[in-house]
């Protein structure tokens, strides 16, 4: 069975290891604070956009309950209106004799 040498290369050509590792040590916490610098960021982003989705559900909620109180309104308006133009058509008499006046009965 061969010696392997497991942190072989960690050592540079003139045996300076030490040096080497702490260089390599260095180098991994600097990118771990960038890491979790990002990580805190995207953190608060992801907070901050679930905040605006909460907002604007309840918005579109709120939104929704007043276009349909809006539409049934309209519909029950055109309904009344309808029925008034219907009672004035029953009263509304035509004369042919006199193209241009309508007379209105108001037997009811």
């Amino acid at each position: 069975m061969e010696d392997e040498d497991l942190y072989g290369d960690l050592y540079n050509e003139s045996g300076e290891g030490d040096t080497l590792l702490t260089v390599k040590n260095t180098e991994l916490k600097e990118s771990l604070e960038k890491t979790q610098a990002v990580v805190t960021e995207l953190t608060a982003k992801t907070t901050s956009l679930e905040e605006q989705v909460t907002i604007l559900t309840e918005e579109r909620t709120t939104l929704v309950r007043n276009i349909s109180c809006l539409f049934k309104t309209a519909k029950e308006e055109i309904s009344r209106k309808e029925d008034l133009i219907s009672e004035l058509q029953k009263k509304c008499v035509y004369q042919p004799e006199k193209p241009y006046f309508i007379s209105f009965s108001y037997l009811s």
